[in-house]
């Protein structure tokens, strides 16, 4: 029995320190999703945040131009992490290449943690890398010690 209690304390006390929600998870959740059913993904990553979560038009409408403009770009071959950018404890931006036979897209999500519990805060795509590339390339040469 005290066997029992222990593990219950240290498995209530762990979720506190750890939440299970945390941006790594839901980041993960989602890509494990999108491989299968992308509408499915928005729709649990846009649950975090209750105020996404009831603005039915603004999920449709992204959904729908991810869908769009997803179909053109052929086969989904995964996603690699760009960055990882933190504000303080609280404001996380993760921008991701996804991997489409035609060109990469970018998504990048904002998570938000306001007490304790990470939330989507915002989400953007693009598919205009070649600036990213450029600028990339430009510091590399201008700064070629600097890694």
């Amino acid at each position: 029995m005290k066997k029992i209690i222990l593990i219950l304390v240290i498995a209530f006390s762990s979720s506190q320190v750890f939440p299970q929600a945390d941006y790594d998870k839901i980041v993960n959740d989602f890509f494990e999703t999108y491989k299968t059913d992308k509408d499915k993904a928005f729709d649990k990553i846009f649950e975090t945040n209750k105020w996404l979560s009831e603005n039915k038009k603004g999920k449709i409408s992204v959904k729908t131009t991810i869908h769009h403009d997803v179909l053109q770009l052929g086969e989904y071959f995964g996603y690699e992490e760009m960055i990882t950018t933190k504000l303080g404890k609280s404001l996380v931006l993760k921008s991701f290449i996804l991997k489409y036979e035609r060109q990469p897209i970018r998504f990048t999500f904002i998570f938000y943690k306001a007490n304790d519990h990470w939330i989507l805060y915002d989400f953007n795509y693009d598919d205009n890398l070649n600036n990213e590339i450029f600028d990339k390339a430009r510091d590399e040469f201008l700064n070629p010690n600097k890694k």
